[in-house]
């Protein structure tokens, strides 16, 4: 996403090397502050890309002193999929969760939401526990074991002239 707001992507874009993953040891990656945080939708380029003291940075690989940070910023789906996880343990200041805690209380037993979590929440909540699984920081593959999608109201909502709501009756 182009924005300020939001979770840094952490790569490094090098011209010797392409692109380069920051390096565990400087994660997380942490935003500037600027003044300016909205982005332009006519260019679409988000503000960080004016942050030119934060954006150059020397290549972890190669040590190229012209690299520069990715600008954009995931999508606030990658900040919301995994509460359930961090809910389980949220007041630890070292890590997201103790996969220690998490193992015993996941997966979720029933998730109930609306039609919207079918695509794209639980799509990303799918994408960040098989990465958890993946990297032996839980054992539960999936999340949730079940689903209620509750549905979405179908009815249409009416207003008089003076702004007050009527029935379809």
């Amino acid at each position: 996403r182009q924005r300020y707001w939001g979770t840094p992507i952490p790569i490094i874009h090098c011209d010797q090397c392409g692109s380069v993953p920051v390096p565990e040891n400087e994660l997380p990656v942490r935003l500037p502050s600027i003044e300016n945080i909205r982005s332009s939708s006519k260019t679409g380029i988000s503000p960080l890309a004016n942050a030119h003291d934060w954006k150059k940075i020397q290549c972890p690989k190669c040590g190229n002193e012209n690299a520069k940070r990715e600008t954009d910023t995931m999508d606030t789906f990658v900040d919301s999929s995994w509460y359930f996880l961090r809910y389980l343990d949220n007041d630890n200041t070292e890590k997201p969760f103790e996969p220690n805690i998490v193992n015993k209380l996941m997966p979720v037993d029933l998730y109930i939401g609306g039609l919207e979590h079918a695509l794209t929440h639980l799509f990303v909540a799918r994408f960040i526990q098989h990465f958890m699984h993946s990297k032996g920081l839980c054992t539960s593959l999936e999340p949730f074991k079940r689903f209620i999608p509750i549905g979405m109201v179908q009815g249409k909502t009416y207003k008089t002239s003076n702004g007050q709501y009527v029935t379809k009756d």
